[in-house]
C-alpha cells in the first residue's frame, strides 16, 4: 500500500508502451472493490500514455457528518490502479499484463500549488492537521487525525486534559479558552487532508435571516371596475430565506492562522449550534491573517451560512 494521496489536486498515472495503454481504476468505497472505469489511451509522440484521474476517484468519496465521530477509513476509499499494454495503437497488438501498477487509500485532500507537485502525497507519519496547537472549551473531549507507518487514524484527547504530548513524532499541544458568559461554537470542516477537523469559537455569535423573493403586478378588479383596496397589487413569490451566523475566536494564539485558511478552502462545512449540526457554507470569501507581533491580541471573525433555504424546497 502506498502513501494515502489527495484527490482535490490532481492525480497522474503515467507508463510507457509501443502503441497504447489500458488502465483499469478499481475502488472499494466500503462495498469492496470494484472495476470502476476502463480508459484506453494510445502514447504520445515520446512513448507516455497519461492519465488524470483524481476526479473519477473522488466521485466515490462520500463524507457525511452528523455529530458523531467518524474512523480515518470511513473518509477514504481503496483504489487499485493495473494498466494493460498494448503494442499497437486503440487496444491492438500484443498485450502484457494486466499488472498491479500501485494500491493506495484516497482522501479529499489537495496540495498547494507552491508544494511545486500537483499530486498530494500525505506524510508517513504525521498529524493530518496544518497546525499543532488546539484550543477548545474548558472539560470538553475532542479529536484529530494522524497518519503512523502510513495508515490514517483518529486520537481522541479527554475533557480534562490541557498541555504538551507527542503524536506520530510530533509534539502537539491542546491550550484552553477560560471560561466565558458565550456558549463555545463547535465548527467541523474537512481540511487540506480530507479529514475532519474542529475548530472552535469561543467569543459572541451574532445571527441573522438573508431574504430573497421576486414580486410581479397583478389585476383583481372586478367586472364593474372596483376592486378591494386591502388586495395585494403587488404580489410576492418565491420568498424564502437563510439562516447566517457571525462568529468569533476570541482571543487566541496565532496558531489558528492555516486552519482559518483551509477552513475557507473546505467544500463541506458544519456547525454545532443550538444542540443541532448544521451543514453550513463559509460566506466569508477572505480573512486576513493576524500575528501577536502586529496585533498584539489576535482574534477572527468569520460568517457562515446555513447550507439550506429555511422554507424547505426538497423535492
Amino acid at each position: 500500500m502506498a502513501n494515502n494521496v489527495g484527490v482535490r489536486s490532481p492525480y497522474f498515472f503515467y507508463t510507457t508502451a509501443g502503441g497504447s495503454v489500458k488502465l483499469e481504476i478499481y475502488i472499494d468505497d466500503g462495498v469492496g472493490s470494484v472495476l470502476r472505469y476502463t480508459l484506453l489511451k494510445d502514447v504520445d509522440s515520446s512513448g507516455y500514455a497519461t492519465f488524470e484521474i483524481a476526479e473519477l476517484i473522488r466521485d466515490y468519496i462520500d463524507i457525511t457528518y452528523i455529530g458523531t465521530l467518524k474512523s480515518a477509513a470511513s473518509l477514504s476509499v481503496s483504489v487499485d490502479l493495473y494498466y494493460t499494454t498494448y503494442t499497437g495503437s486503440n487496444g491492438t497488438g500484443t498485450a502484457v499484463g494486466p499488472t498491479l501498477d500501485i494500491s493506495f487509500s484516497a482522501f479529499d485532500g489537495y496540495a498547494f500549488y507552491t508544494d511545486d507537485d500537483a499530486t498530494f502525497f500525505y506524510p508517513t507519519t504525521a498529524p493530518l492537521l496544518s497546525n499543532y496547537v488546539i484550543w477548545a472549551p474548558q472539560n470538553t473531549t475532542g479529536f484529530f487525525y494522524y497518519t503512523s507507518s502510513g495508515v490514517a487514524s483518529r486520537l481522541d484527547y479527554v475533557a480534562g486534559f490541557e498541555g504538551t504530548f507527542t503524536t506520530a513524532g510530533q509534539t502537539m499541544e491542546i491550550r484552553r479558552f477560560p471560561c466565558s458568559k458565550y456558549t463555545p461554537i463547535q465548527v467541523v470542516f474537512l481540511n487540506r487532508y480530507g479529514v475532519l477537523q474542529q475548530l472552535w469559537f469561543f467569543s459572541k455569535m451574532v445571527e441573522n435571516i438573508t431574504s430573497t423573493k421576486e414580486t410581479y403586478k397583478s389585476s383583481k378588479i372586478n367586472v364593474d371596475g372596483t376592486y378591494l383596496a386591502e388586495s395585494h397589487q403587488i404580489k410576492t413569490f418565491n420568498a424564502n430565506g437563510k439562516q447566517r451566523y457571525t462568529l468569533n475566536t476570541g482571543h487566541i494564539s496565532e496558531d489558528y492562522n492555516e486552519s482559518m485558511k483551509e477552513l475557507l478552502l473546505s467544500e463541506q462545512v458544519w456547525a454545532h449550534i443550538d444542540g443541532q449540526v448544521l451543514s453550513v457554507n463559509v460566506v466569508s470569501s477572505d480573512v486576513t491573517y493576524r500575528t501577536s507581533l502586529n496585533d498584539k491580541l489576535v482574534d477572527y471573525s468569520i460568517q457562515i451560512e446555513q447550507a439550506n433555504d429555511l422554507i424547505s424546497t426538497m423535492r
